[in-house]
């Protein structure tokens, strides 16, 4: 568990600053900056689009009845898309509040929360400042291909990069 998503996030994070140099530049420039590059990608690339979930009591949201046992695609990447709780939602930002970026649903939330979440950040740093490290000068070297094999997940099939030694 764990593998799959994480690896998403890894080239999701390429992406997003790749997409924004002036982003990735201000990381080269303050590593401190890498936590919130993260929870910043995880935000707006989450790795799933959502999950089902079984409903074990009646609800009501707005005008609909949810019976016990229906099950519910949780969309947290839409969520975390929400302009009323991220100003400009889908801008790969890292001037926002840490505090508010955590904020974000890519790991689920409540009992539902991904345990492997911890350590999918702790490899994402190490990622990040592998890269900061040994690929100076990264850049695209060709057009992305989105996965698609998978409807749940948001990844990358095809990303190719380059870099000058």
């Amino acid at each position: 568990a764990g593998s799959g998503t994480t690896t998403i996030l890894l080239s999701n994070l390429i992406y997003r600053l790749l997409s924004a140099p002036e982003q990735f530049e201000k990381l080269k420039a303050n590593r401190e900056l890498i936590p919130l590059a993260i929870e910043e990608c995880l935000r707006v690339e989450s790795p799933l689009h959502g999950l089902f979930r079984p409903h074990n009591e009646a609800t009501t949201v707005g005008p609909l009845t949810i019976e016990p046992d229906t099950k519910i695609m949780m969309m947290w990447g839409a969520a975390n898309l929400d302009p009323t709780m991220f100003p400009d939602p889908e801008k790969f930002d890292l001037d926002r509040n840490f505090a508010d970026v955590r904020k974000h649903l890519a790991f689920g939330y409540g009992i539902h929360i991904c345990r492997g979440a911890p350590l999918s950040r702790i490899e994402a740093r190490l990622f990040l400042e592998t890269i900061i490290d040994r690929l100076p000068n990264l850049r695209f070297d060709g057009p992305l291909e989105k996965d698609h094999r998978i409807p749940i997940f948001n990844g990358i099939g095809k990303l190719p990069i380059a870099w000058d030694v």
